[in-house]
């Protein structure tokens, strides 16, 4: 049970993996970054119950492999009024994998990558509560929870098979800019509880 009271960064930058919160979990009271240079995943709220984040949460990937969060039996917590933001040094490559990663309070979150072939994936129930705008090169839909306004777009090569199972409280917009398709809800049906637009330009 890690507990980070002052600023902290967590850097990959080999071909093993570098894994957190195996068997209990951490609590970060102050903003912390992850970045992953390399080609074995940074595993983040792995296992051992909920990882707070109590401050501002800063990730980076260009590498291979990327980040992610709840890849065992974890989950993860960003406090009221506290973001998700990628940092200096950008995130081109790799995975973005939001597992069980709950938002708590209604701040509006924004990731926006456009360049490189980087994948954000919304898994497994992770939910958010403030307004999200998301824009990644590939994006895949596997069960989250949105319950406040929603855009998300895909705006990379290649195509995009989201499995579905994912709930939309609040208005969503769902665009396509990229140059592959974009599929939604393949395996399970997705529940759209407002308006929802579909935006094709790529």
């Amino acid at each position: 049970n890690n507990i980070f009271n002052a600023s902290s960064s967590f850097i990959n930058s080999g071909t093993g993996y570098l894994l957190l919160a195996n068997s209990t979990r951490d609590v970060f009271n102050d903003v912390v970054e992850f970045t992953n240079e390399g080609s074995g995943l940074i595993h983040v709220g792995y296992n051992g119950g909920v990882t707070e984040f109590n401050a501002d949460l800063i990730l980076n990937s260009t590498g291979s492999a990327g980040i992610r969060f709840g890849g065992g039996n974890g989950s993860s917590q960003l406090a009221d009024g506290k973001r998700i933001l990628i940092g200096a040094g950008n995130y081109t490559g790799g995975e973005l994998n939001l597992r069980r990663f709950t938002q708590v309070g209604n701040t509006p979150q924004s990731l926006a990558m456009t360049s490189g072939t980087a994948a954000l994936y919304l898994s497994l129930n992770s939910t958010f509560n403030g307004a999200v705008d998301f824009s990644f090169p590939q994006v895949y839909l596997h069960g989250a929870v949105f319950n406040s306004t929603a855009r998300v777009e895909k705006n990379g090569a290649g195509g995009n098979t989201s499995n579905g199972g994912n709930i939309f409280n609040q208005h969503v917009i769902i665009k396509n800019s990229g140059t592959g398709s974009f599929v939604l809800a393949n395996s399970n049906p997705d529940d759209f509880n407002s308006n929802a637009s579909f935006i094709q330009t790529g």
